[in-house]
């Protein structure tokens, strides 16, 4: 599984916990004669939450890493596997319980800067397995690989839906 990924820093293991929360920001309004009407006002920056656990003899360095991180205050390149990378400030960061000699278990709180563009990113990986849904399009998409090469690369696909457990060269 890809990792998660904040500027330069690399988990390097997962958070055992994530949650991504995606809002819309609606407004309900009173209209005289019309009644309540529902507007949109786009989509709320995004917040990624989570809770996990570095251990081992780096566990104090991957905390303090990104804890300077967090200390800088600027936004950085947020990527979360399965989804696209954007632009992000990391607003907490919480040592949580107490660490034992190699453990040290944290929280945190992503949330998205909307003014920044980010850079995409696609993670460096040779070859990729097929999942249900999955069309030469999206892995396209997801891995910065065109669709041409894809089929020159892989001469034995003949559909765009691909079949699920199907290796898929990316290079």
């Amino acid at each position: 599984m890809k990792k998660l990924i904040f500027g330069s820093f690399t988990w390097p293991n997962n958070p055992t916990k994530m949650t991504f929360k995606c809002t819309k920001n609606l407004k309900d309004f009173f209209i005289p004669n019309k009644g309540d009407q529902l507007q949109s006002f786009g989509q709320n920056a995004r917040i990624l939450t989570g809770e996990g656990e570095f251990f081992g003899t780096t566990a104090f360095v991957s905390y303090f890493r990104i804890y300077s991180l967090f200390e800088a205050g600027i936004p950085k390149d947020l990527f979360v596997p399965g989804f696209a990378n954007y632009m992000a400030y990391l607003t907490e960061f919480n040592l949580v319980g107490e660490p034992g000699p190699e453990t040290v278990k944290y929280t945190f709180t992503f949330i998205e800067d909307v003014f920044s563009p980010s850079t995409p990113y696609y993670p460096p990986v040779s070859t990729v397995t097929a999942q249900q849904g999955d069309t030469l399009w999206s892995i396209s998409n997801a891995y910065g690989v065109s669709v041409y090469d894809l089929v020159k690369l892989n001469p034995t696909i003949k559909d765009t839906v691909l079949t699920p457990g199907k290796e898929i060269s990316l290079q």
